[in-house]
């Protein structure tokens, strides 16, 4: 008669087998994590890249609210502080007789077509009723008797610009806060490209004071 078999022994793993196979554990693990991190960077690089970029390194400066004020426009409607609230304004002092200041309704509509709603005011010193020669464009009104607005804006305002200013346009924002000022207002090209950056900043950078 032949031996019996015997069953078959299973051996374990040596200790340092056992070291090896965690070791490999764990540059696998290592791996795994370096990897994601190397896709999250790609990733967030990428959508940096595909923002606008803006040329302000901080938020635009904040000259304080609107004083308190109530004036009306060419169709009797009133106007009041309350009424610039949740909109971008660009609020322009100027006479009755300068209706469409040079280069004011090329920054609107430039605005516009980037779908940045902005209204335009043109507060007058004149008292009403002078005829408009035209229509105002769309997001225009005219209003009267913005003299003592004028004056208070220019103290408030803290100087700048310069008293002997002939023209004043103001960027308000949609709290209602002055983050913009603007002297001989867009009779320079430079000046109406920082209407038009300040106004997407608005939009881009927030609204932080």
């Amino acid at each position: 008669m032949s031996a019996p078999a015997h069953p078959p022994t299973h051996r374990h793993p040596s200790p340092a087998m056992l070291w090896f196979l965690t070791l490999l554990e764990w540059l696998g693990i290592l791996l795994f994590v370096l990897t994601c991190a190397a896709l999250v960077g790609v990733i967030g690089k990428t959508l940096h890249e595909g923002r606008p970029a803006t040329t302000h390194s901080a938020v635009l400066p904040d000259y304080g609210p609107l004083p308190a004020f109530a004036l009306t426009d060419d169709a009797g409607r009133p106007l009041e502080n309350k009424h610039l609230r949740g909109r971008v304004t660009l609020l322009h002092f100027l006479s009755a007789s300068d209706l469409q200041p040079a280069g004011l309704l090329a920054v609107h509509t430039g605005l516009e077509a980037s779908g940045l709603g902005v209204d335009v005011l043109l507060v007058t010193r004149d008292e009403p009723p002078v005829p408009l020669p035209s229509p105002l464009p769309r997001g225009w009104r005219r209003l009267w008797r913005g003299d003592a607005l004028e004056q208070a804006m220019r103290a408030v305002t803290r100087g700048h610009p310069a008293e002997d200013a002939t023209s004043l346009l103001l960027l308000v924002d949609p709290l209602g806060s002055v983050r913009g000022i603007y002297t001989n207002a867009l009779t320079h090209p430079e000046t109406a490209r920082q209407v038009e950056e300040d106004t997407r900043c608005l939009d881009t950078c927030g609204l932080q004071h």
